[in-house]
């Protein structure tokens, strides 16, 4: 172990070396003697479970699972060592990103969604804070992090659902200003709310603030705020940075209220926007019979969105959605505590 990297309320990250594989990697500890409750115990086995799987197949932006260890009072889960910093931590540094470079940055994630969701994993916590840089090189290799509120679509619904997109129970965890109107309204979820974020994520790095935020210092009312303004679902563009039609129609059609029409991470890796700025990049998308047709079609539909920006109309269930009410905690199947105190967190120990 050489020296913390990151702190959090129940765990901490620190740089180490693997004695096997000779490699500098990440270390996240966390302390036993806080995960009390069995949605804690099934929520911590479940980031192992769904990190490990989505990295069965190496994706170079997913921080990769190396393998966990687990001693009487410590979970550790060994990571790639990424040393470049948060996505957020760019943002305020630089105040706002260019569309070449805010265009690299989405593209590389959104095939890191695109990668979860064709397994059936739903990441549901796509933020700047949890989207890291592999080296403190300028801009390097983006990477998504942290599976704490991933879940896994059961496989008899993967493919089913409106659009292919099958249903989850929502669920009122994660962060307000990057959460789905359908999340806050506790109404059926599917993989469209990581698409929600990266519309967020997107419009940040644009404009330097996020799309639904609020100025209040009470923190409660600004969690409130910040609600209301999700569940309208307004977007609106700030006077003063000149973006373009593309840029704009991708935002417009990541932050559509109707999750069903909202675009999906293979509809983004196509877009106009993307493409044009990663023309010497290799498809990762699925290819389309006539591309440029498509492109043209694209481009003419960035004005028309744009210039009606779709608000969407209120929500019948919307009353008293302002106020975060405290998650269900139906999610995790009920487990009995062992008689030990510090009750094992996984099937499969690895003595430290």
């Amino acid at each position: 172990m050489e020296e913390i990297i990151g702190e959090g309320t129940s765990s901490d990250v620190v740089r180490a070396f693997h004695n096997m594989t000779k490699q500098k990697v990440a270390v996240k500890i966390i302390d036993k003697s806080k995960v009390k409750t069995d949605k804690q115990r099934w929520r911590l086995r479940n980031e192992v479970k769904l990190h490990k799987r989505a990295c069965k197949i190496h994706h170079p932006n997913i921080v990769e699972f190396i393998e966990p260890y687990e001693s009487d009072i410590d979970l550790c889960l060994v990571l790639e060592l990424c040393d470049g910093g948060e996505l957020f931590n760019k943002i305020v540094e630089r105040g706002y990103f260019t569309e070449a470079e805010a265009s690299r940055t989405i593209k590389q994630i959104s095939s890191a969604v695109q990668h979860l969701h064709n397994m059936g994993i739903v990441h549901r916590d796509i933020k700047p804070e949890n989207i890291i840089y592999s080296s403190k090189e300028d801009l390097s290799t983006a990477k998504l992090a942290d599976f704490g509120l991933a879940k896994q679509i059961d496989k008899k619904y993967n493919d089913k659902g409106f659009q292919g997109r099958a249903l989850l129970k929502a669920s009122l965890s994660g962060t307000t200003a990057y959460c789905a109107p359908e999340r806050l309204n506790q109404a059926e979820e599917s993989k469209a709310v990581d698409m929600w974020s990266l519309g967020c994520i997107l419009y940040f790095v644009l404009f330097g603030c996020p799309p639904f935020y609020s100025n209040k210092e009470d923190e409660e009312e600004n969690e409130d705020e910040i609600c209301e303004s999700v569940l309208e679902g307004t977007v609106q563009f700030p006077e003063g940075r000149h973006i373009s039609l593309p840029a704009k129609d991708l935002i417009v059609g990541l932050l559509e209220k109707d999750p069903s029409r909202r675009y999906t991470a293979d509809q983004v890796l196509m877009h106009p926007w993307i493409k044009a700025h990663h023309e010497e990049d290799s498809a990762v998308a699925p290819k389309c019979s006539n591309p440029g047709q498509q492109d043209r079609a694209l481009l003419k539909s960035s004005i028309n969105r744009v210039i009606q920006v779709r608000s969407g109309s209120s929500d019948s269930n919307r009353e008293g959605g302002a106020a975060i009410q405290k998650e269900q905690s139906a999610e995790p199947p009920s487990v009995s505590s062992p008689s030990s105190s510090v009750p094992s967190l996984l099937p499969l120990q690895h003595p430290l």
